[in-house]
């Protein structure tokens, strides 16, 4: 037999295997029928889905606008797709210099979705990544702060009695307060929290989800010096400090957001904390004034590491490292960098060498950079690096954006510092 008279008889033995396979009743299907019982089943099935899925899509309309009637306004579904679109804008598309007004003498500043938040005494001003004006609202503020997520920001005045959210482009909810606002603190995902008090106790920590609705109130006698959320929002931690008899001796307190119980009440002792941090969903850095201390969200104690050879004058935390510049002890003008992981090992330390003295630092990575007032000294595990120059303005802040650009605030314009040449 040929090759051809093979792969013929080959083809309409499998045709018919087909034909049978999709028979109802163990016979060959008939193509040229009007009605195809194998099909006609098919497509009744397909028809029932479909009626089910339009069932459910109506309910799901029928209550969002029944329990979210007030929520759908023009004005919002506006705003919401214009923050979608600043939202949109990659680190790549920022611009290396963001003007601003001036506002006042005491100004704050944050980055906010690789752009730059403003809190003057007397104006918000947001400056999106590609360096445009998206907001500008009126406030008064006598020392005005502010703190960024991802999704949303807070602004207050400290010890004064108001607070404010906002977005890209629009102030979303306001509070005024029957006393003063000591501290707020701004999730990712848009949950915060805002430290006050009250007349039986010297903190309440006020807690409220992405809807802006207070969810819990936590009550203490102590003084709440730092709160810090986890990315998602869900846990919160914050240092307690509380004076006896015997002196100062600091908490370190967690609680899931909505529970109305801590999670973990631990006595750090006599020490301070300085800065909070949670490094992932379970991890809490703690930068003390004796040394650097590494929690579990249940309270348990990670690492622990002293300052024995300096005193912390500056630093700096972030997810995954934390930065200390140390005052010798040997000298008043000599300072050591210790750069720390989340886990509580030492990346490296280097020795300052003396030079103007140090205003601040910030963290990218594992480099670090440290503002004087004569410019911008870099550092790394390799030793210093190329200075960067600083603005003729003089700077009030450093930020550093996710693409590692070092942006300096002065008080009416933001620029990205390049190295001396």
């Amino acid at each position: 037999m040929k090759l051809g008279q093979r792969l013929q008889k080959l083809f309409y033995t499998v045709k018919n295997k087909i034909y049978k396979s999709k028979s109802t009743d163990g016979e060959p299907i008939d193509f040229s029928s009007p009605s195809i019982p194998y099909y006609s089943e098919l497509a009744a099935r397909f028809s029932a889905a479909r009626m089910i899925i339009y069932i459910v899509l109506f309910l799901f309309l029928l209550t969002t606008i029944i329990f979210g009637s007030k929520l759908i306004t023009y004005s919002n579904l506006y705003y919401l797709v214009k923050d979608i679109n600043a939202a949109a804008t990659d680190a790549s598309d920022a611009a290396n210099y963001l003007s601003y007004p001036t506002s006042g003498a005491s100004q704050s500043y944050a980055l906010y979705r690789e752009g730059l938040i403003v809190a003057g005494e007397d104006e918000v001003t947001v400056i999106s990544a590609s360096g445009k004006q998206t907001l500008s609202d009126n406030v008064a503020y006598t020392n005005p702060c502010v703190s960024s997520g991802d999704k949303y920001f807070v602004v207050w005045g400290r010890g004064e009695k108001s607070f404010a959210v906002y977005n890209s482009f629009v102030r979303i909810y306001g509070e005024s307060t029957e006393y003063p606002v000591y501290l707020a603190e701004m999730s990712d995902s848009g949950s915060f929290a805002v430290v006050t008090r009250s007349r039986e106790y010297k903190s309440e920590v006020n807690i409220y989800d992405a809807d802006m609705q207070k969810i819990t109130t936590y009550r203490t006698d102590g003084y709440v010096t730092d709160v810090a959320f986890n990315d998602g929002g869900t846990r919160l931690a914050m240092s307690v400090l509380e004076y006896t008899a015997q002196g100062g001796a600091t908490r370190l307190v967690t609680l899931r957001v909505g529970a109305s119980e801590s999670e973990a009440d631990v006595s750090l002792g006599n020490t301070v904390v300085y800065d909070l941090a949670f490094s992932d969903n379970s991890r809490i850095t703690a930068v003390c004034g004796d040394g650097l201390r590494f929690y579990r969200f249940d309270g348990t104690a990670n690492e622990e590491i002293a300052f024995s050879d300096g005193a912390p004058a500056l630093y700096t935390v972030t997810k995954d490292n934390v930065a200390v510049l140390l005052r010798s002890n040997d000298s008043a003008d000599a300072y050591i960098l210790a750069v720390v992981d989340k886990y509580g090992n030492e990346a490296y330390r280097v020795q300052v060498e003396e030079g103007a003295k140090p205003i601040q630092i910030c963290l990218s990575g594992r480099d670090v950079y440290v503002l004087t007032e004569d410019n911008v000294r870099s550092f790394s595990s390799r030793g210093e690096g190329e200075p960067l120059i600083l603005p003729d303005d003089g700077v009030d802040k450093l930020l550093v954006r996710k693409n590692g650009k070092v942006l300096a605030c002065t008080t009416s314009y933001a620029t990205v510092l390049k190295s001396e040449e």
